[in-house]
């Protein structure tokens, strides 16, 4: 996937049928899987209040990688890689230049479910 995005990508997507955000919140609070989201600090399309609230609705964590846009697995490949391979290895040492919230308190990585 690209990293520029135009308008029209855009408009689609936002006028695409899709679920309701009920719906959305249903489904988010029914996992019982540990969970992990991740969020670029720049992204102009969703807001970090978005995965906020939905680390708040799963008891997932959040990771907020700094000066990064929209999906950061495409901007940053080896960063995401490293930080899903520690959060899957359940062994987190969060490099000290990204934000991250658990929704218990948490460093991510450390609920197992």
């Amino acid at each position: 996937m690209g990293l520029e995005t135009t308008p029209e990508v855009i408009a689609a997507t936002v006028d695409a049928v899709g679920v309701s955000e009920q719906q959305a919140r249903e489904a988010a609070a029914a996992v019982a899987a540990p969970t992990l989201i991740l969020h670029g600090e720049k992204d102009a399309i969703s807001s970090v209040d978005v995965s906020r609230d939905l680390a708040s609705i799963t008891g997932g964590d959040l990771i907020v990688l700094p000066q990064t846009g929209h999906e950061p697995q495409c901007r940053h490949p080896r960063t995401v890689n490293r930080i899903l391979g520690a959060f899957l290895a359940g062994a987190w040492d969060a490099p000290s230049h990204l934000t991250w919230s658990g929704a218990r308190g948490e460093p991510p990585g450390s609920r197992r479910g």
